[in-house]
């Protein structure tokens, strides 16, 4: 194929069912792609009326997703335009596409709003609008896509709060909303998704405290809500959760004790704690961890001693830095703790005097 060309051949494929034009160099498609009066190119309604699978991924095409693109083949199911340069808005008649299961437009350069009639894919189960520049709230016409597993908005400037109606779709399993502005209290209606494998609202400003509810979780592997500004203590419920193979809450203003109950989170492989305000000790019970190869609470107000068994034996100094009260063995660079200093000048005393 000609570089930047699509052959009009396509125009007679009356029962194609597949378009797969990703990973090529087109300069641009013309807008008669997706226009039944003027198609000179290639035609997915008329000679296409089977079309169910549209992939025109990592394409520079750099131009806009036309109004006409309400005229794709009505059986449509999968449409996937990610990393080709895409500009301008996402067309309202995007909503005409009532039986799409998979929506990609991620990593392009898209900007304005979710336009209201996405709530017309009420078949939509994979929702990929991540690396935009789309902006206001997520509006709520989103919970309407009540078959939704999958939903990627991270890296937008996307702002206001979650919708609450969220945690009434059951079927989600995967959450990323990271590098928003999103702000106010995560709902509360999230932590009743238990079938949710993956949540990740990272480096946004939401405020609250963390819920007991969280132990609802019991499937995901992973939860970040790093770099927000969650407050209160770490629910000791958390320890519930023994699929999680990932729990970040870094760069929030947490404080408390760490929970005894974590060393009970027996999947646990990454736990980030750092850069908060918990206090008091580090639980012995995390050496019961068997799978935990990162661990960091830098930069706490913690005190005591540092475990040395199980997984603290391949841990180093960057996992304590920054807490000014803790002690243990001399590879962690902290001071031996004085219980342990008085122990071993005791035992010398008595040597002597034998």
């Amino acid at each position: 194929m000609d570089r930047g060309i699509i052959p009009t051949e396509f125009g007679q494929l009356r029962r194609m069912k597949m378009l797969g034009l990703a990973l090529n160099s087109f300069g641009s498609i013309p807008r008669e792609l997706f226009n039944i009066s003027t198609l000179q190119v290639l035609s997915l309604v008329e000679n296409a009326m089977s079309l169910s699978y549209v992939s025109i991924s990592d394409n520079p095409l750099y131009g806009i997703i036309p109004a006409s693109v309400r005229n794709l083949s009505s059986s449509l199911v999968e449409f996937t335009a990610s990393g080709c340069k895409l500009n301008g808005s996402i067309p309202v008649q995007i909503g005409n596409l009532s039986r799409l299961t998979i929506l990609a437009f991620d990593s392009n350069e898209l900007s304005g709003n979710i336009p209201l009639s996405i709530k017309h894919l009420h078949k939509l189960q994979r929702l990929y609008l991540a690396d935009n520049m789309l902006q206001g709230p997520i509006p709520e016409v989103v919970c309407h896509l009540y078959n939704l597993n999958f939903i990627k908005m991270d890296n937008n400037q996307f702002s206001g709060s979650i919708p609450i109606c969220l945690g009434n779709i059951s079927s989600l399993r995967y959450i990323f909303m990271y590098s928003n502005m999103l702000h106010s209290s995560i709902p509360s209606s999230l932590w009743d998704l238990k079938d949710l494998l993956n949540l990740d609202l990272s480096s946004n400003s939401f405020s609250g405290v963390l819920l007991e509810k969280v132990s609802n979780l019991g499937a995901a592997i992973s939860i970040d809500l790093s770099m927000n500004q969650l407050a209160g203590p770490i629910p000791s419920t958390v320890g519930k959760l023994q699929n999680l193979a990932n729990l970040a809450l870094a760069n929030n203003n947490l404080e408390g004790s760490i929970p005894v109950s974590m060393g009970s989170m027996i999947s646990l492989v990454s736990l980030d704690l750092s850069h908060n305000n918990l206090s008091g000790s580090i639980p012995k019970s995390l050496e019961a961890l068997q799978y935990l190869n990162y661990f960091n609470v830098s930069f706490n107000t913690l005190s005591g001693e540092i475990p040395s068994g199980g997984s603290f034996r391949n841990f180093t100094m960057d996992s304590f830095k920054g807490n000014k009260a803790l002690c243990g063995i001399p590879r962690f660079h902290v001071p031996i703790c004085l219980a342990v200093s008085d122990h071993r000048s005791k035992r010398k005393k008595i040597q002597k005097e034998r």
